[in-house]
């Protein structure tokens, strides 16, 4: 991509492509809400599984291995869930770990789109709402097929 001391003319494209959807409040919104999304649950959920369990604490540290936490598993499958389900009932209108998703929830537009996305009769707004709903499902679902019986 780099030619030289200046920029092949495909590198610039590609930037100014990437530049005007940093540009757009419903793509910001977006991708606030994977940053949200990856800080309030899924951090949490891989530091847990990859964390040392409290039965080794008592181990000498070069004794410990991460990610043996099959005791904890039940109980930390329930609260994984609970919480997915508390960001889905609040994402979008009072979770505290998604204000800044909010925050550039606001900043998108409020009339029908006019025809530009999948459903032009919904706001920027509300096709987030409805995009932040979908995923939220399908990471219910996703984990519920994880820790079936």
């Amino acid at each position: 991509m780099h030619n030289g001391s200046s920029c092949t003319s495909s590198f610039r494209e590609c930037y100014k492509e990437v530049a005007s959807w940093l540009g757009n409040n419903k793509v910001m919104a977006d991708i606030m809400f994977v940053i949200c999304f990856c800080e309030v649950w899924w951090n949490v959920e891989m530091n847990r599984h990859q964390g040392i369990g409290k039965w080794q604490e008592k181990l000498p540290a070069a004794k410990q291995r991460a990610a043996f936490r099959a005791n904890e598993v039940t109980i930390h499958s329930v609260f994984a869930r609970q919480r997915l389900l508390k960001i889905k009932d609040t994402a979008t209108t009072s979770h505290p770990g998604f204000v800044r998703y909010r925050g550039h929830l606001g900043q998108c537009g409020t009339e029908p789109s006019a025809g530009e996305d999948l459903f032009p009769e919904l706001s920027e707004q509300e096709y987030s709402k409805e995009q932040v709903r979908v995923f939220v499902e399908k990471a219910i679902e996703v984990h519920g097929n994880h820790y079936e019986a």
